[in-house]
């Protein structure tokens, strides 16, 4: 019990920090309302410090999963970090921002096509951001993706080399899964595989229409609106960690439906086996 205390309060305090890194780092006058952003970090520290101090979670999946629960997080707090880094490059040059600034816009200059999410992501941006130069928009938008991109292909090589978590012991579905009713329906190996390419289905749309939906409905009712360098800053993480979280689900579910699938035939074979046996 101590020790499951003890790691819901670590864990508590490394979401606080991610949720005020940006504000750490940005200058005061670009933040948004330090109140509502304290709350916001202390809403989200309180909520996964119950999730994970409790017997069984109620909201939080794969609880258990660590290299899924340690890449997610080392995800975002990279996004945040290097993509608050490069939006300061203004106040703040040092020899990192550049670095970070010149990945970034490489990358967004080889993916800059006519309906490249990427593009699409930084005309919204344009629309909202008179005082930020576009340069630093697409810079910042392409290292979120580069990040986001970079996070999926590791995770699935970590997934083939390890063959996590076969080599360990079997995830409870119960705990890990606790949305998920396996009573609901006559195949729920299947539900779990519809479910993980729905999860890849969303995680390879939403970067097209967050974006496209967004510019639409400003020009439909013509509204105009001015983003500060903080807002900025949330708006093009939540672009590319919200489909990558996606994404790394999907690989998830596709990895423990491939293993359940595996001992099913096996189990299955081993009872034909026995049922022989018995019968010569």
């Amino acid at each position: 019990m101590f020790t499951q205390v003890s790691g819901a309060l670590m864990r508590t305090a490394m979401v606080f920090s991610l949720v005020l890194l940006p504000a750490l780092i940005l200058p005061s006058h670009a933040l948004l309302d330090p109140t509502f952003i304290f709350l916001l970090a202390l809403f989200f520290s309180v909520f996964i410090f119950f999730e994970y101090s409790a017997d069984a979670p109620i909201l939080i999946e794969f609880r258990d999963a660590r290299p899924y629960n340690r890449l997610r997080f080392l995800c975002v707090a990279v996004i945040l970090l290097g993509e608050t880094a490069i939006v300061n490059l203004g106040n703040n040059g040092g020899v990192a921002s550049q670095l970070l600034y010149s990945f970034g816009a490489l990358t967004f200059y080889l993916l800059d096509f006519g309906i490249s999410p990427l593009q699409m992501m930084s005309n919204f941006l344009t629309m909202g951001n008179s005082n930020m130069a576009p340069e630093i928009i697409k810079a910042a938008v392409g290292f979120v993706f580069l990040s986001s991109f970079i996070s999926v292909a590791v995770f699935a090589v970590i997934l083939r080399i390890t063959e996590w978590p076969s080599h360990c012991r079997m995830l409870n579905l119960w705990v890990n899964l606790p949305t998920f009713e396996a009573t609901i329906g006559t195949n729920p190996l299947r539900r779990l595989d519809k479910i993980a390419r729905i999860n890849f289905f969303l995680g390879g749309l939403l970067p097209f229409m967050l974006p496209m939906v967004s510019i639409l409905g400003l020009k439909h009712f013509d509204v105009s609106f001015t983003l500060s360098l903080h807002s900025t800053v949330w708006v093009i993480a939540l672009w590319g960690i919200i489909p990558t979280i996606y994404i790394l689900r999907g690989l998830v579910l596709e990895r423990l439906t491939e293993i359940m699938v595996a001992n099913s035939k096996r189990h299955l074979g081993g009872l034909v086996s026995e049922t022989s046996a018995s019968s010569i």
